[in-house]
């Protein structure tokens, strides 16, 4: 079978994105089917993904400057979109029923998006890696719903969308998704929140809710990690240092979130909540490990990490590295979703707070954390209460890593059925 694997993330500096991505890719290479072509992340954004262009990388800079400037982010977004909207007009940017037809007939004809016709002509399924694309009204999830039903009502292909999370806050897109979703050949979901979500509308099996891809990855634990990250400099990646961090004493880690940044805050971002966790965390847990497994996560953390002179490893990390820091830590204090995932795979249990979407109560859920309900946007109120479970999960020690290393390894089972629809 050929397959256009929709939403490759691996050009995304995010962990996260390059983690489920290749996973996926493993899973695929498990079956007897076969890749032959591929549509970005990017792509279903409205940009172009040449990672080494000038173009791109001047636009990567661009906005890596604007995070901190929330004003000028506010109008390079304005001016991104009112660029592409005068291009091709809406119909680039379809964002209801009738404007998907529209826009399907254009690229049926040609007119419009050859590139991604051309990667859905030359398959059989078209499978798509939904991660956290389907939520609020956000461009990638309305495109990822707009080139499956061009797959399927004017492609005439199967299709399917798995690995991912939806979350059904706003009426366009709910309308959206009670058109695309029954026509699909197949359904997995990720999480049980999102699951359930999609089960007010449409009766799913207990078979079509399964585990991220990334539950899959084997990080290097004990001595096998000693050995690799007990040389100096082994965690620094320049143009941060990772200081006197000593892989072979007890650490914990922190992160942000991606309810945090956000391309539509007007709000100047406020570290102050991360000062002051890191300092307590220290306190009771030794060495504190600040990781950005994002760059906006980087926006916000590396000043603090700087300030404190803590350990840093920023969103260029090799997957590697960060997924073994991450395993072999005490705790992780973390509102990321794929990172806490690669954290469990160590046994690490996560302090969670709030994400862009309810994936975060749903991995709380597939990992038996205790639902602290904590907003991502309001740390500085919780802090007591991060703490609190930071203390209980040392208390814990391996007993909690055990049981999060049991149910990881389930899941880890359980994610084979995002390629169920390559087997029948």
């Amino acid at each position: 079978m050929k397959i256009c694997f929709v939403n490759d993330s691996t050009s995304q500096n995010n962990w996260g994105c390059r983690a489920t991505t290749y996973a996926m890719y493993d899973l695929i290479r498990q079956t007897d089917a076969e890749v032959v072509s591929v549509v970005k992340l990017g792509a279903l954004n409205g940009v172009g993904m040449d990672l080494f262009s000038l173009k791109s990388r001047a636009i990567s800079l661009l906005k890596e400057y604007a995070y901190d400037k929330p004003r000028l982010r506010a109008s390079l977004r304005f001016m991104q979109h009112a660029a592409r909207r005068k291009r091709h007009g809406k119909l680039a940017d379809p964002v209801t029923l009738a404007d998907f037809d529209m826009t399907a007939r254009e690229v049926q004809a040609g007119r419009l998006f050859p590139v991604t016709r051309a990667a859905i002509d030359q398959a059989d399924l078209i499978l798509v890696n939904g991660e956290g694309s389907i939520y609020n009204f956000e461009k990638k999830g309305r495109m990822t719903l707009f080139w499956m039903y061009y797959a399927k009502k004017y492609a005439k292909k199967k299709c399917a969308i798995v690995n991912h999370t939806v979350q059904l806050n706003d009426p366009r897109m709910l309308e959206i998704f009670k058109a695309v979703y029954p026509i699909l050949d197949d359904v997995v979901f990720r999480e049980p929140a999102s699951y359930d979500e999609a089960m007010r509308y449409f009766p799913y099996l207990e078979e079509d809710l399964a585990a991220d891809a990334a539950f899959r990855w084997k990080p290097l634990m004990g001595d096998h990690f000693l050995e690799s990250y007990g040389r100096l400099g082994a965690c620094s990646i320049f143009p941060y240092d990772a200081g006197d961090f000593d892989p072979s004493k007890p650490y914990l880690c922190i992160t942000g979130s991606s309810a945090l940044v956000r391309a539509e805050d007007k709000d100047p971002i406020d570290r102050a909540p991360f000062f002051e966790l890191c300092a307590r965390l220290k306190d009771i847990g030794g060495q504190v490990v600040v990781v950005a497994p994002d760059i906006t996560d980087e926006t916000l953390l590396a000043p603090v990490a700087r300030e404190m002179k803590l350990p840093f490893l920023p969103a260029a990390t090799p997957l590697g590295i960060g997924l073994d820091i991450l395993a072999n830590a005490r705790v992780f204090v973390s509102g990321r979703w794929h990172p806490s995932i690669l954290a469990s795979t160590g046994g690490t249990p996560s302090v969670l707070f709030s994400g862009n979407t309810h994936k975060i109560a749903g991995l709380g859920r597939l990992l038996g954390l205790p639902d602290a309900s904590i907003d991502a946007k309001r740390l500085g109120d919780a802090t007591p209460q991060i703490l609190d479970m930071t203390r209980r999960f040392l208390d814990e020690g391996e007993v909690r890593r055990s049981d999060i290393l049991a149910r990881v390894a389930g899941h880890a089972k359980l994610a084979e059925r995002n390629v169920r629809c390559l087997m029948s």
